[in-house]
């Protein structure tokens, strides 16, 4: 994604196909957050263009994702940016190992 120009029509079309995965998850589960990470999201640029895809998406049908403000909590990166998959990894590990210690 980096490599692509800010105009590239492919952001769009994956912002698109993200942002109905980010509406079909609200949908089907009723998270709270969801969070987008990893090498495509990695300049920031696509994080905006999922929200307006998801929020498109959804139409109003979740009350609490009328206001298109809202999206900006809902649909979010990761805490620890780029360490995320890092310091989760490590989280579950430390937990396993922890559960077996008992």
């Amino acid at each position: 994604m980096e490599t692509l120009p800010a105009d590239h029509p492919a952001r769009s079309i994956i912002a698109g196909y993200l942002g109905q995965l980010a509406a079909s998850i609200v949908l089907m589960h009723s998270v709270e957050r969801i969070v987008f990470g990893g090498g495509v999201m990695s300049d920031g640029s696509l994080l905006p263009l999922v929200r307006d895809a998801a929020f498109r998406c959804l139409n109003g049908y979740i009350p609490a994702l009328k206001d298109p403000v809202r999206m900006t909590d809902h649909i979010c990166a990761p805490g620890l940016g780029t360490r995320a998959g890092i310091a989760g990894a490590l989280f579950l590990a430390q937990a396993e190992y922890a559960q077996t210690r008992k």
